[in-house]
């Protein structure tokens, strides 16, 4: 079983969406950077929930501005899908500063 790093976590892992996403909630309500990006991640793929491309977007965002390079990531394909190629590039070179290395190269 894997280690639960904040509830809702093990049921993710375990690809139990429908009862890890409102215990990812929890988490990511109080504020924990990586539960804000899983959220995202349940809300843009349709796991546990209907897919909600909005909330996608808002867990991602809560998550990139406390420097969670994996949200910066995943919010920066979600903005390249939508056509706002400017902002997505930024974020995604923004995401290799947080230390996000297996994302696209921008500029280079």
């Amino acid at each position: 079983m894997s280690e639960a790093r904040f509830p809702g976590y093990a049921e993710y892992q375990n690809q139990d969406y429908e009862d890890a996403l409102p215990k990812i909630l929890l988490a990511a309500e109080q504020g924990n950077a990586e539960a804000q990006c899983m959220a995202g991640t349940l809300y843009q793929l349709g796991l546990g929930s209907a897919a909600n491309s909005d909330k996608a977007v808002a867990w991602y965002e809560r998550s990139s501005a406390q420097g969670y390079s994996v949200a910066t990531n995943n919010l920066a394909g979600m903005l390249a899908v939508a056509g706002k190629v400017e902002e997505s590039q930024r974020l995604y070179a923004l995401s290799r500063e947080q230390g996000f290395i297996h994302g696209p190269a921008v500029g280079d």
